[in-house]
């Protein structure tokens, strides 16, 4: 499902890092795992009109199995919930057995973002697979794995 042409990278670098429009998603590998960055934006299969996520990174390791999806987002953090949930469904099948998470990285918060309902069709998704959604909104998300 996921085309060798939209892999970025699939190694063990200590600093992963997703940017787009000033929004940056930076993953610190301290635990050293093999990480996969994919393009899934305009990249993935995708039909007319519709959008998808920004990109993905994947941790396929003996004790972790885990998919962030990461959109990078100028406003419209609700928007932002429909692209990633489409992408999750999607490739849900990709990631089986799979911990998938969400990383919303924008320029400022919207009230009531997590009284949405696509925030709560999301988290429900998520919720199944031991995931979370989290969000930042000072232009950048970093973690630590």
């Amino acid at each position: 499902m996921i085309p060798e042409k939209c892999i970025e990278f699939y190694d063990d670098r200590k600093i992963c890092i997703a940017t787009e429009n000033g929004k940056t998603y930076k993953l610190n590998n301290v635990s050293k795992f093999r990480i996969r960055k994919v393009k899934v934006d305009k990249c993935l299969q995708q039909q007319e009109g519709e959008k998808r996520c920004d990109y993905l990174m994947n941790i396929e390791e003996e004790n972790l199995r885990r998919a962030i999806f990461i959109e990078l987002k100028g406003g419209g953090l609700t928007a932002a919930l429909k692209q990633v949930y489409s992408t999750v469904i999607y490739l849900k099948g990709e990631f089986k057995n799979h911990q998938l998470d969400v990383r919303i990285v924008g320029s400022r918060d919207v009230p009531g973002f997590i009284d949405a309902s696509d925030y709560r069709k999301l988290a429900k998704e998520l919720l199944l697979t031991g995931g979370s959604i989290e969000r930042a909104t000072n232009n950048i998300y970093s973690e630590n794995i």
